[in-house]
């Protein structure tokens, strides 16, 4: 099937931004829109590190091939894993926050004047959203779905449930290759139900962890979801972002898993390049860690970094999420 593609110029980056804008509006923090966490947060708030803590079940991985020879690590059945027992659970955050039905009044240390209340139907309106975008298969626009009502509701979580399963039925259906309307046009990223799979776990990940946040027992996110989680955000957030604006540099990104990408940031945006080079900035850590780090929800402190800082501090700020 055709894949629509907005090209790479500044029309294209216009129509995906304008688009983006309608599915994740101001205030979210999922990675498109995020805020950073500061140092100066209180013990309780502080966003925790997820060293020593158990990750999930590790994926069997390989090699996807897109266009312009980017290549992202990808599990093998993404399908199943948004549909397994933590994906579920991360797709509705008012149940990843605690066991016990947590109080939806409470702050979000990690999305500024934001409930939790806030957070899920924020999250159950964009998986109807996407839900209504694979439905409607290859479009030039993006598909009108109705805003959710600002009225509070006793029901919350079961509408958010409703919401997660009603897109994980929409992916069921069409299967990973169907093509469909999304705001990375301008990136190589396929305009595929698969990739919307990819792009919705990770954010559903990073809300998991907002909403757990909330309410004081972060986990990390699975190895495997972090891993093809990072290779999504260079894929889309780096792919839609244009230029680098500053001098040309190489970074490295190294999990703790066993996996890297070195990433080149030039005049023609970010690619991610094969074998060993040097390397003007390096950051380690867990593929967690490193996920919630190009987030925004852990410092730059929280993980070993080498070489120039400066560097490494601009590669947060880009793309401009916030």
């Amino acid at each position: 099937m055709a894949r629509l593609h907005a090209g790479n110029s500044s029309l294209g980056r216009a129509q995906g931004l304008a688009g983006r804008a309608a599915v994740e509006p101001a205030g979210c923090s999922c990675g498109v829109r995020v805020e950073r966490l500061q140092p100066g947060l209180a013990p309780s708030a502080q966003p925790q590190t997820a060293a020593g803590l158990p990750h999930g079940p590790g994926g069997s991985r390989r090699a996807l091939s897109v266009p312009g020879d980017r290549k992202l690590g990808c599990p093998r059945d993404l399908l199943s894993k948004s549909c397994s027992p933590w994906s579920r659970t991360a797709l509705t955050p008012c149940t990843a926050a605690s066991r016990a039905p947590p109080h939806l009044g409470v702050r979000v240390p990690s999305c500024p004047g934001w409930s939790l209340r806030d957070l899920v139907a924020h999250l159950a309106q964009v998986h109807r959203f996407w839900a209504a975008a694979v439905v409607a298969g290859p479009n030039e626009k993006p598909p009108t779905v109705a805003p959710a009502d600002d009225t509070p509701s006793a029901n919350l979580a079961a509408e958010s449930a409703a919401a997660t399963q009603e897109l994980i039925a929409a992916l069921r259906a069409a299967g990973p290759a169907a093509g469909c309307w999304t705001w990375w046009s301008d990136s190589d990223v396929p305009m595929t139900s698969g990739a919307v799979a990819r792009h919705q776990l990770r954010e559903a990940a990073v809300h998991a962890f907002d909403a757990q946040l909330a309410t004081g027992a972060p986990l990390p996110i699975p190895a495997d979801i972090a891993l093809d989680g990072i290779a999504e955000f260079i894929g889309v957030g780096h792919g839609t972002a244009g230029p680098w604006p500053h001098k040309p540099t190489r970074i490295g990104l190294h999990a703790a898993e066993g996996e890297s990408w070195l990433v080149d940031l030039t005049a023609s945006g970010s690619h991610v390049i094969d074998g060993q080079h040097k390397t003007a900035a390096d950051l380690h850590g867990s593929a967690s860690d490193l996920l919630l780090t190009l987030h925004g929800r852990l410092p730059l402190d929280s993980q070993r970094s080498q070489g120039a800082r400066a560097t490494l501090e601009n590669f947060l700020r880009w793309p401009d999420l916030g």
